[in-house]
This record gives C-alpha cells, sequence and structure tokens, in this order.
C-alpha cells in the first residue's frame, strides 16, 4: 500500500511540470504531438511501466519488490519496516551500543 502511493507521488511530479508550461505539449486531437511532447511522454511512461512489471515479477516470484530505488525504501518507511540498506547501520549502531 505504501509504495503505491510513493508511485502516484512520482507521478504526479510530471503533471505538475506540464502544468506550468515549461515542456510545451500538444494533445489535441487535430495537431500532431510535438517532438518534446514525446519525448517526455516516453520519459514519464517506461519508468513507470518498468516498476509496474518489476513488481508484478517480484510478486509472481514471491520476493518483495524492494528494488525500485529511492520509492522501495520511502515506502518501506512509511510503512514503519526497516529498509534492508538501513538495517545494517542499525545493527551496527546496537553492536556499538552493546559494547558500552
Amino acid at each position: 500500500f505504501g509504495q503505491s502511493i510513493m508511485l502516484d507521488v512520482a507521478l504526479f511530479i510530471p503533471s505538475i511540470v506540464v502544468g506550468t508550461g515549461l515542456v510545451p505539449l500538444s494533445f489535441n486531437m487535430y495537431d500532431a504531438p510535438t517532438n518534446e511532447a514525446v519525448i517526455f511522454s516516453a520519459l514519464t511512461f517506461l519508468p513507470i511501466m518498468g516498476c509496474i512489471l518489476y513488481s508484478m515479477i517480484c510478486n509472481i516470484t514471491g520476493v518483495a519488490p524492494r528494488g525500485i530505488p529511492w520509492i522501495s525504501e520511502s515506502a518501506e518507511m512509511a510503512m514503519g519496516m526497516v529498509p534492508p540498506s538501513r538495517l545494517k547501520e542499525m545493527q551496527e549502531m546496537q553492536e556499538q551500543e552493546d559494547k558500552k
């Protein structure tokens, strides 16, 4: 659930960029889209599709999808879990406290 919220936030950022007018999009049914619009759309769609496919494959194989940079770690922290990247740090801190 937390990862889906983080993906929603990541999807919202491109709409903000489009809303500011930094990327001139022309998706009128009578006009062909500009080159910038096609590139921006591809740069938005392809990473999202990659995340979806990665998550689906991980779920099918029974593995937690923890390999999406920034989003997986943020989602685990939001759910109160300790991400694997921080687990080692916490164990080292615990060992140092135990030595004292």
